[in-house]
């Protein structure tokens, strides 16, 4: 009898205590609790959306404990994560979207404008 596959998501998921610390930035710890929460917001979120498991999800957010979730989120929903640099210029951002033809992206407001 062989095991199920293990996907990343179990990392978060399946692994360690509930208020153990999970992820530490800025000065601040979350929880796996807390982590867990986002993530589930993200994965639901895409449902919502109606997002196909194995689709493609680029994610542009600033370093922290938001991305993080958003990984675990996308990854949750099934999906395949896409990072997006937001350093990247207008034109290396536009190629990436063209070559990668994301179905959906995760972004702030801050980032959205460059979506165009």
């Amino acid at each position: 009898m062989t095991d199920a596959p293990a996907s990343l998501a179990d990392l978060l998921y399946d692994a360690g205590e509930p208020d153990a610390p999970f992820v530490h930035f800025a000065g601040a710890t979350y929880t796996r609790s807390d982590v867990i929460a986002r993530a589930d917001a993200v994965a639901e979120g895409l449902e919502a959306a109606g997002v196909s498991p194995g689709a493609g999800i680029g994610v542009m957010l600033a370093d922290g404990v938001d991305l993080i979730a958003t990984l675990f989120g996308v990854w949750r929903a099934g999906c395949v994560y896409i990072p997006l640099n937001p350093r990247l210029g207008t034109d290396d951002l536009a190629h990436v979207l063209a070559s990668v033809r994301p179905a959906a992206a995760v972004t702030t407001e801050a980032f959205f404008g460059r979506f165009g």
